[in-house]
This record gives structure tokens, sequence and C-alpha cells, in this order.
């Protein structure tokens, strides 16, 4: 900053006196005031940075120490100021400590408080409760505390407590109104309840007068004016439980309505016009329900609201009678079948069980099944009177009003039961003003019932009860024709036909059953006529169930039994007189019933029961000899029935009879021990169960779908090539396939037996190549063509192939086929094949011979016992000598010329035999041989060779088998393998032995030892 230079200046004063310049003065006060103002700095620096340092120590004291009261001081523990504070410091730290202590005392008693309020909230005195925990509270903390501190928690404290204590009254008077006017609500809802419930089971009557109902009222409108005086409820809540009061008793009409009556029409109506607020639609019936629509006017709301109670209760309730009454239809018809049958399906029998169950059955329920019945009826006849049946309809017909007739005397009985005088007038009164109403009550649900039955059959019904009703008024009894026979009806149904038929002394019992049906007054004469019919027709039935009850009859038995009982002649011998006089007591009681027809009925029914008995019998032992031939596998394996009875015995016998067709096509089935036991069944039965015959004939025909075909093959090659006593045999049970069937299994199971496992569409590529080769006329000639010759031809030139196994031949015609498709010459075709021939079939060297005698084979010992070809032989050697005690026999052997007799022929010699492979694992490089002795053709051929092995105490002699996997031979080359090793060492030791030139070594003894 540029300095300001003083200049010298004079002047005039007031008194025009001139004087000096204060300059320097000015100066030196400018001096102390900046000395002054230094100072100040200085100072406030000094005093904020002590302040500061209070601050922070009063915000670091811990909060326990603000707010604990030191009971010698009585302010808190934090305001004694720490010591080495100055006087601005500490005024900084006990304000912080001050606004500290304010803020959490605060705190603390708002907690406190609000603990408190909630804790007594829901006491009725949670005021008092509230306001003298709180004061404890206040004074316990202000106790200890002095001055400012005292004052602060007093004056808080008192704050809280009154605020608090004043919302917690008036929240609790809300909560005691509300509680009030709920109590009121929930009393006068109990009430409405009660009213509905009362009404309900009680009816119209609890309305009327001074009852428990009215005085129920009363008390529900009383609770209701109490609310509103008291400022509970308001106008329209006042309002609102007048309307529920006329619901209540609404409601409790229509469930008393709902429950007098079974008649789902009647609840359907009553429903209906409800939902149509119709008052004038009501059934009679139910008068009172009418009334209380009415009362609604044009409260439709309320009108909607018992519409959508009614929709519920009354469609519930129709659907229920329904159900009942329809319950009650089959009952009764089942229960008059079970009569009508006791009585033989007669007319008299089919009257007394409608008569009799008229009395029994509600009245709606006989009245519908009067209706369905007499429409069933009356279309049936019509059927038959259209098809020229006259007499089949006219009986029909007096059959139908038979059991109308007798259905409306059973209804007129119950109806004039027990009536006066005075209320059969109101009877017929009802009838001829048509309203069931007007009669007595006893008789509206069956007057109901008879309304019904006119109307479905147009039949005078009512007009022939206005005849009963006259007849049971002018008696002096009470007693017309109806009420009799309704109680011999009755009576008559208590009889049990139907013992005859289990009793032990069939004709006792008929007689006993006879005395009670003549014992029944007022039963008319074709009703017990037509009973004691049926009880002589049971007691035939009786004796000849006992005739057939034998369970050793037989057919000749049944013929005679038949011929004794049309009253014919009789074969001596062959029924006892016993059963001929069964048979002829049965047939005289049934003439006695005039129901020989009906008795004839029975006998065909036991005999034909007979008959399927004797068929069940042959049958069992039918297939019992069936399946005895299926085990001795002596069974034909080309019959349908017989491989679908195998598959039933393997079914049951591993497979608890469930299904087995998918196990064949199964990859497991290798290794399942289920389908091996199987299949070793099958092969020694020489039967396919039939679901293995369709797996084998499907893939014939070239479905390959048929789960893993690799599998399928396998299953076949083991049935075929069935090894007995050594020898591979063509197994019968695959004569069950065709001759092409087993041709193409034959084709595939070789190129299988060479390539190995084939994926199914490799396998798909090679049948159909085969297939067109042979359907296609112009594919084999293309073939031909380049083969220059035909296929067999031309397989059977190749080199080695006499010498190769059967299975050769089919996979070198699949190999040509492939190669020719390629556009490969015959030239080229030939050298693949040789040379495939030579690496697929080496030369078994006389040791390893195939199954047609050939030297060349899938598995010589090259090849199973590869680089310890010289320890199998031995093994071979020795397992034949021990098994046979042959010393001199050998294994293999070149063919040299020998002389027999005088013939000098090209064979091998004497004692030495051969290995001849039957089967192998790709999985563990098993190979298994049989061995075979070499011999002239002029003393049998080649033969098996059979050991003596151990088993047990005992032995047992059996084709030898030796494999590459037998313990000893392993062994054997565990042990070799060892010393080749041990050699080894030792080799390598002795040539660091002489190549060293240490101490000991070779050089080192010669030349010395040199460091």
């Amino acid at each position: 900053m540029a300095v300001i230079r003083e200049s010298r200046q004079f002047g005039i004063g007031k008194i025009g006196v001139a004087r000096a310049s204060r300059g320097g003065e000015i100066v030196g006060e400018a001096v102390a005031r900046s000395a002054d103002q230094l100072n100040e700095i200085f100072y406030r620096k000094a005093a904020q940075a002590s302040e500061e340092a209070g601050l922070k120590k009063g915000a670091a004291v811990d909060r326990e120490k603000v707010i604990t009261i030191n009971p010698q001081t009585g302010a808190p523990e934090a305001y004694e100021t720490p010591e080495g504070m100055g006087s601005i410091a500490t005024s900084a730290y006990q304000r912080v400590v001050m606004r500290r202590f304010q803020q959490s005392m605060e705190d603390e008693i708002r907690d406190k408080a609000k603990e408190l309020s909630v804790q007594y909230e829901d006491n009725p005195n949670g005021v008092g409760l509230y306001e003298s925990a709180m004061s404890d509270y206040i004074a316990s903390m202000s106790n200890v505390a002095q001055d400012e501190f005292k004052g602060f928690i007093t004056d808080v404290g008192t704050s809280y407590l009154t605020s608090t204590s004043t919302n917690m009254g008036i929240a609790q008077v809300r909560r005691e109104r509300a509680a009030a006017r709920a109590s009121q609500a929930a009393a006068i809802e109990d009430g409405l309840n009660n009213i509905e419930m009362m009404v309900a089971q009680i009816g119209p009557s609890a309305l009327e007068g001074p009852t428990a109902v009215n005085g129920v009222i009363g008390s529900v409108a009383a609770a209701a004016n109490d609310g509103a005086e008291a400022g509970l409820f308001g106008p329209n809540e006042i309002a609102r439980h007048g309307r529920k009061g006329q619901l209540a008793v609404a409601r409790g009409l229509i469930r008393y309505a709902s429950s007098q009556t079974d008649d789902p029409d009647d609840l359907r109506l009553l429903q209906q016009a409800i939902g149509t607020q119709n008052p004038s639609a009501v059934p009679a019936q139910f008068s009172e329900v009418a009334d209380v629509l009415r009362s609604f006017g044009s409260d439709y709301s309320s009108l909607s609201d018992l519409e959508k109670f009614s929709d519920g209760l009354l469609s519930d309730a129709a659907q229920y009678a329904e159900v009942v009454q329809s319950r009650e239809v089959e009952a009764q018809e089942a229960e008059n079948a079970r009569v009508v049958f006791a009585m033989q399906n007669n007319l008299a029998g089919q009257t007394l069980a409608e008569k009799g169950f008229a009395l029994t059955r509600g009245p709606l329920a006989v009245a519908k099944r009067a209706g369905n019945e007499w429409e069933r009826l009356t279309r049936s006849a019509g059927i038959e009177l259209s098809n020229g049946n006259n007499d089949i309809s006219d009986q029909i017909i007096e059959r139908r009003n038979a059991a109308l007739s007798a259905q409306a005397s059973g209804i007129y009985a119950r109806a004039l039961s027990g009536l006066g005088t005075g209320d059969t007038d109101a009877l017929e009164n009802a009838i001829v003003n048509r309203n069931p109403m007007l009669a007595p009550e006893s008789a509206r649900l069956e007057l109901n019932a008879l309304f019904r039955m006119e109307a479905a059959t147009g039949q005078p019904v009512l007009d022939d009860f206005m005849s009963e009703i006259s007849a049971y008024r002018s008696s002096a009894g009470k007693n017309v024709d109806s009420i009799n026979q309704a109680a011999a009806a009755q009576q008559a149904l208590e009889v049990d036909l139907d013992s005859i038929i289990f009793a032990s002394d069939p004709e006792a019992k008929a007689n006993e059953v006879i005395g009670q049906i003549n014992s029944i007054q007022n039963l008319p004469e074709p009703e017990a006529k037509g009973m004691i019919d049926a009880a002589y027709l049971n007691t035939g039935r009786n004796i000849l169930g006992q005739f057939f009850a034998n369970s050793s009859l037989t057919r000749d038995q049944l013929r005679e039994a038949r011929s004794v009982f049309e009253g014919g002649a009789v074969q001596e011998g062959i029924l006892s007189d016993t059963q001929v006089g069964q048979i002829a007591r049965a047939r005289s009681f049934a003439e006695e019933a005039n129901g020989l027809s009906q008795l004839r009925t029975t006998f065909n029914s036991q005999a034909g029961t007979v008959n399927d008995r004797i068929k069940a019998a042959e049958d069992r032992q039918d297939t019992f000899d069936l399946r005895n031939s299926i085990s001795l596998g002596q069974a034909s394996p080309t019959t349908f029935e017989n491989r679908s009875e195998f598959e039933a015995m393997l079914s049951e016998k591993y497979a608890d009879g469930q299904d087995i067709s998918r196990i064949w096509g199964s990859p497991e089935s290798f290794a399942n021990p289920t389908a091996l036991a199987m299949l070793n069944e099958v092969t020694q039965s020489g039967m396919l169960p039939q679901s293995l015959h369709n797996t084998f004939t499907s893939m014939a025909e070239g479905e390959f779908r048929i789960g893993d075909p690799n599998a399928v093959l396998s299953h076949y090659m083991n049935v075929r090539d069935y090894q007995f006593e050594g020898q591979r045999i063509n197994n019968p049970a695959i004569n069950s396939l065709s001759e092409s069937q087993r041709a193409t299994l034959d084709y595939l199971a070789d190129i299988v037996d060479v390539e190995g496992n084939m994926s199914p569409d490799r396998m798909a590529a090679i049948y159909n190549q085969r297939q067109e080769f042979i359907n296609n006329p112009r594919a084999k000639e293309r073939v031909e063509a380049v083969l220059e010759s035909s296929l067999d031809d031309f397989v059977f030139t190749l080199d080695g192939i006499d010498e190769a196994p059967a299975s050769s031949v089919n996979a070198m015609r699949s190999a040509v086929l492939s190669l020719a498709s390629l556009g490969a010459s015959r030239r080229e075709i030939k050298n693949n094949l040789e040379r495939q021939m030579e690496k697929t079939y080496p030369d078994g060297q006389g040791y390893v011979v195939n199954a047609n005698g050939g030297e060349r084979t899938r598995f010589p010992l090259s090849i199973a016992a590869y680089g310890h070809e010289r320890l199998f032989k031995s093994h071979v050697n020795q397992t034949v000598i021990e098994a046979t005690g042959l010393q001199d026999a050998t294994l293999g052997g070149d063919r040299r010329m020998i002389m027999v007799g005088l013939d000098e022929r090209n064979m091998k010699p004497e004692n030495s035999f051969y290995l001849q492979p039957i089967g192998s694992s790709s999985e563990t490089g098993e190979v298994r041989y049989v061995v075979k002795l070499s011999k002239p053709l002029e003393e049998g051929g080649d033969e098996m060779l059979y050991g003596t092995f151990p088993e047990g105490e005992t032995t047992y002699r059996a084709p030898i088998i030796i494999s590459n996997r037998d313990p000893e031979f392993v062994e054997s080359v565990r042990q070799a393998e060892m010393t080749k090793r041990s050699q080894a060492l030792q080799e390598a030791e002795e040539i660091e032995t002489f190549s060293g030139t240490g101490e000991g070594s070779f050089l080192g003894t010669i030349f010395g030892t040199s460091d």
C-alpha cells in the first residue's frame, strides 16, 4: 500500500490565531489504538479457543453423567467443571451440560409418560393410576436435584403429566362411549337373532298376544330407545334397527314356512313369490309370509334383502326336499320290487305292495311315484300296441290301473284316519273348492297328493275319494274298505315270504307262513291267493337250491336233472334217489302255485351257475396243465395262448402280476436280476412270453423305437444260442417267429456281434439297406453288376471266409452293401473285406476253433490272453488234467498225416483238444471257452470234454468251461508280472554295477577307484 506522507498545514482558528499541525500526536494515537486492537484480537482468539474447548468437553461427557444428580451438590455429576478450565471454558462447558441435561430430562420424562400411559390405557381407572405413578416418578427424579435443575425437572414433569392425563381422560371417555354403543348394539343384535330363531321355531302364533317373542321385541325396542336417549344412536340408526326388527320377523316366518312342507314345488313357488315381491303369488298355506311381505310396502331395499335371504334358504330347502322325495320314491320302488319278486311278480303282489307302502311313505312321494309309473306303463302299453301285441298291451294297462287304484286307496285311508263328522264335511268342501288348505290339517298333505295324482293321470281319483268319504261318514265304526284293506296290507307286508327260501325245512316253514296269511282279516282274496302261491313257489325254489348246492355236480347230472324237472325219463346210475326226489318235489310245489315257468327260470339260472362253476374248474385244470407243460418245455411256442400264459407266469413270479413288456428294451436289462432270471426261464422252457415275442416281431419288421435295440438283440442271441451241455442249440422258442423275421434278426445280431453296440439310426440304416436289396430288383441288379456275381457268391469267395465264424457271413454281406452304395469297385471291396477278415478273425493257430470248426475266430489266445499266451495254455492244460485225469492230453497241435487203419489222414494227434468260444463281455473283457477233444468222424467226431468237480461232500460232472478271468490264471499272470519286474530291477542293478566306477563296481575293481 502507498505510504501517505504528512503535509505541513496551517489554518485559522476560531479566534483567528495561527497554530501548528498535530500529525505526531495523531500517529501516536494510531499506534496506541493498533496495540489495543491487537490485544483485543488476541484476547478474542484465546476466548474463542477456550469456549470451543469447553463446548467440546461438554459434548464429550457421557449421557449417564449428564442426567445423574450428585446428591452432595444437587447438580448433575457432569456439571462440575474439569480441572484446568478458565472461566470462559467453564461457562461454555456448563452451558453445554445444562442444555444436554434439559434435553435428556425432557426425553426421559416424555418416554416415561408414554410408557405409563400405554400401561394404564385400557384400565377403567387409568387416568388416576397414571397421575399417581407419574407424580411419584417426577418426585423421585427431583428429590436430589437443587436450584435450577430441580425446577426444570418439576416444570417439565408437571407439563407432561397435565397434558398426558388430559388426553387420557378424553380417550377414556371416548372408549367408554364406544364400548357402551357397541354393547347396546350387540344386545339389540342378539335380541333380533332370538326373535328370528323363536319365530322360525314357533311360527306366526309366536307374534299373537303376550308371548315370549313379543317380550323380546319390546326389549329390543327399549334398548334402541335407551341408546338414542344416551346419544349412542342417531335417528338413522334407530330407523335401521327398526327395519332390522321387521326383517328378523320376516326371516323367521320364511324359515318356519320352509320347515312346514316337504314339497319342493311349494318351496319353489314361495321362493318365486318372494323374488318377484308379489304377496299374491305366495302359496295359500303360507299366508303369514304373504302378510309380512305386504307389511314392507314400498321398502324395496328391505324386500331386496329378504329376496337374497330366501334365495339361499328356499333354494337349498327345495333341493333337499327333492332329494328326500327322490330317495323315498327309490326306496318305495325297491321295497315294492322286493315284495313283487317275493310274490312271483303277479298282479296281486304288485297291488299289495303299492297299497301297503302308500301307507308308510310320504304322500307327496307316493304321488310322484304314481305319476311316474302311470307315464311309464302307458308308454310301454302304447309301444306294444303299435307292435301288434294287443294282449300284452292290455296286461300292462291292467297293471297300471291296479297300481293307481292301490296307491290312491292307501292315501284315502291315511286322509280319513281319525276324522270326525265335521272334519269329513271340511274335507269334502276342500275337494269341491280344489283348495287343500280348507281341509282338516291332518289331511292337507294327503289331499294335496291326491290332487297331484289326478292331475298326473287324468283319472277320477277325487271322485272315488268323495264316495269313500260318504261311506266313512255313514259308518258307525268309521271303518271303510280303504282303511280295512290298508290295515290288512300292512299285516300282509310283515309276512316274510323270503324266509321260506332260506329255511332248513322249507315245507314246514311254508305251512307256517300260509297260516299267517290265512289269519289276516279283510285281506282281499286275490291278494291272499297271490301270497299263498308265492309261498309254494318259494318252497320249490328252496328244494331246488338244495339240489344245486352240491359242489360236485357233473354235466351228466345236470342233463338228467333237467329231464326230471320237465317230467321226462331219467337214466339210472347218474342221479341218486334223493336227488331225483328233490327235483320232483320242487316241480310239484311249482305246479301247486301254477308257477312252473317261473321255477324253470330258477332252474335254468342255477344250472347256468353250476355250468359256470364246472367250466371254471375245467379252465383252472387246463391252465395248470398248460403251465406244467410250459415249465417242462413241452408246450408249443407257436400259439398265442401258450405265450400269453407264459407271460402271466413270469409276471406273477417276478413282477407281482405287473406289466413286464417294458423290461425287454431297457438298457439296464443286461444287469437287471429280474430280467436275467426271466430270460433264463425263457431259454429253459423254450417259450417266448408274448411281450418278448411282440418285441422281436416289431424289431424284425423295422421298428427300432422299442427301447435299446442292442439290448433286444442281446436277448435274442441269448435265447437263440441256447447252450445245453456246452453245445449251442437253436432254441425252439424262436420258432414263434416267421422264417423271414428270424433271418432279419440273425442278420442284425451277426452285425452287432462283429461291430459291437450300434445306435438306433445306424441299425435302421443297415436294416433299410438290406430291405432295399431284397425288395428292390433294380438295387439288387446294381450291386450284382459291381460284384460281377451274386452277393452270396461274392462273399463266399473271400479269402478266409470258410474258416470264419458263421456270423461273419452276414457281417460281410452288410459291408459289401455299404461299400457298393459308396461307389467302391469290386476289387476295392474284395481287398478291404479280406484285410478286415484278417483283422477281425485272426487264426486260432489250432488252439481256438470257432463253432463251425473253422480256424478263424474273434477270440484267439493272442487277444484273450495277450502277452500271456504261454501261461494261459499252461492253465488250460492243468485245468483239463485235473478235471479229466487225462495225463497225456495236450492243447492244440498241428495237423499231420496219421494212419487210420489203411487210410492216411491229415488230423491232430490223439488226445489233443482245442478251445471254442461260447461268450464274451465287452465290459470286463472276459472270454469263455468250452473244451473239445479231437476225434475222427468214425468215432463220432469231436466231442465235448466233461470234468468232475467237487460240490460240498459230493461231485458232479459238467462241461469244462475255461475263462481268461479264472482266478488261477489271473494269479499266475500277477506272479509273472511280479517276476518280470523283479528281473528288470535286478538287470538294472547289474548294468549299474558294470558301468559304474565306484567301490565294488566292475570297472573300479579293474582300474581302481577314482574321485
